[in-house]
């Protein structure tokens, strides 16, 4: 799948971590989960901004006794343009509901409350994180409710549900994280 879409993307292909990316997203907490992590395959696509690289990740998570290969293709944005405080996005789940009415989770936002409806936000640094979380970044990511992203210094991970995106699936997954990214990156010079 992955082979294909690079040919396709007119992009490198890397099978397993040739570019020695893992040390660079070890920090991130998608990839701090579970044992056994491996890289699979990345596809690189060079734009004028930075690096867009598509990776196929999987690793291993402790069910009770027994043990479940978890995969997942994740968006992996390089860019100086980025320069961003920590984050993480997640979606809000109907238990992140329930422990909201005890407890406060994540960042609100007043102006766009469907947004805050929908995801979790949070950062150490709330001010900055809201300068690059307004407007279309919002909007973009009210599309696709299953958005998840991790993002700190030049460095964005965004990935969808659990599961390799499907090759037919895959060009519209990469432009929409690219789309994101470079509104993220348009936010910070606004």
């Amino acid at each position: 799948v992955m082979q294909s879409f690079a040919r396709k993307a007119n992009a490198h292909y890397s099978d397993g971590d040739e570019l020695g990316l893992y040390p660079l997203l070890e920090e991130m907490k998608l990839f701090r989960k579970g044992f056994r992590k491996r890289i699979l395959s990345i596809v690189t696509i060079e734009e004028e901004w930075g690096k867009c690289h598509v990776i196929d990740y999987t690793h291993r998570r402790a069910r009770g006794n027994h043990t479940a290969r978890k995969s997942r293709t994740v968006c992996f944005l390089n860019s100086k343009l980025l320069g961003m405080p920590e984050f993480q996005l997640r979606p809000r789940y109907l238990i992140d509901r329930i422990i909201g009415l005890v407890h406060k989770q994540g960042m609100l936002f007043p102006d766009h409350l469907k947004f805050s409806n929908k995801y979790i936000l949070k950062s150490e640094n709330e001010s900055m994180i809201r300068h690059y979380f307004r407007g279309e970044v919002l909007d973009a990511l009210l599309k696709n409710r299953h958005w998840h992203a991790e993002g700190v210094g030049y460095y964005l991970v965004l990935y969808g549900k659990e599961g390799l995106v499907p090759e037919r699936q895959l060009y519209s997954f990469v432009q929409s994280c690219m789309h994101l990214g470079l509104l993220l990156m348009k936010n910070r010079y606004d």
